[in-house]
């Protein structure tokens, strides 16, 4: 079946107090991707298990894709070359989802390796490896009404602002790679940030202004800040209400997720546009597509 691939999505999630770490495993066809996130913790977010489902891509027509179930796989995971863990199906969700679950709990850890090989009758091993950051704790204030700034999607007058901080400290001697997200409990959440190391993911008709909100995920390397503490902060017009929350999910993530979202972030915003360079989607998997990424993250709601 030479037009037929493996397509890998999988989430590891280990919760340590506001602290987890994630392993995230989607391999889709070409540029032709879907990430879903699913999050699934226990005992109080000191266990967690794999989650996610194996699907087949094959290409129907030129720039046409078709996904679908792939039964009776086997996904293993190793950590630094020994066998830790293999999935089974989700029996309640299966055939809607092609769900596979991890068989045990297990404890993922800090600058190991692992990697995934995924096999299935008439298909070739789909196999992709990445390492584990290291846990990197984010220490989070809010102060409420900190500044005022005009903006003028908010108003023509200065608008007060709530400020967050995320401060940190880089681990020395390593390539590291952070990204943060900004959600509430109600409403979309624009912000504005101030920080020449900061890479924002902008909708396609914001302006770069700094006085104009932004959205979506900020990205940060450390190439600038490599062994030292760095502080980001983040100006969010304030909001009135005992039910306003702010979501912050600060993550320390891998070279591979960061190669991967960046890139499908450029995918998602030049698609559709006749007039734009093809953007290809990065993928460390062999014998299929997609990424196998892993990070640590911590979430925190502030209010």
């Amino acid at each position: 079946m030479k037009n037929k691939r493996i397509l890998i999505f999988v989430i590891i999630v280990l919760g340590i107090s506001a602290c987890k770490k994630t392993v995230t495993v989607n391999i889709p066809h070409s540029s032709m991707i879907t990430i879903n996130y699913s999050n699934f913790t226990k005992d109080g977010g000191n266990t967690y298990y794999l989650d996610g489902s194996l699907k087949e891509s094959k290409r129907i027509s030129e720039g046409s894709i078709e996904f679908s179930n792939i039964y009776n796989a086997t996904a293993l995971v190793y950590e630094n070359g020994v066998l830790v863990d293999s999935l089974i199906t989700d029996p309640y969700t299966f055939q809607y989802s092609g769900k596979y679950l991890s068989n045990k709990f297990n404890h993922y850890t800090g600058l190991k390796t692992y990697k995934m090989v995924v096999s299935a009758s008439g298909y070739k091993s789909a196999t992709a490896e990445d390492i584990m950051p290291s846990q990197v704790p984010f220490t989070i204030t809010l102060k409420s009404n900190a500044k005022k700034f005009v903006i003028p999607e908010v108003s023509s007058s200065p608008t007060s602002c709530d400020q967050i901080e995320i401060t940190f400290t880089d681990p020395v001697a390593t390539n590291d790679y952070y990204s943060f997200n900004l959600s509430s409990l109600s409403l979309k959440t624009g912000f504005l940030i101030f920080d020449a190391d900061a890479e924002i993911d902008l909708g396609k008709s914001e302006p770069g202004t700094v006085t104009v909100l932004k959205y979506g995920t900020v990205f940060y390397q450390d190439k600038n800040f490599n062994g030292k503490q760095k502080t980001v902060q983040l100006y969010v017009p304030s909001q009135s209400g005992e039910d306003y929350k702010y979501i912050l999910n600060s993550n320390h993530i891998s070279k591979n997720l960061y190669k991967y979202q960046r890139s499908y972030i450029n995918y998602q915003r030049t698609l559709g546009d006749p007039y734009s360079e093809p953007v290809l989607v990065y993928s460390n998997v062999n014998n299929g597509a997609g990424i196998f990424a892993l990070r640590q993250y911590q979430t925190d709601t502030l209010r």
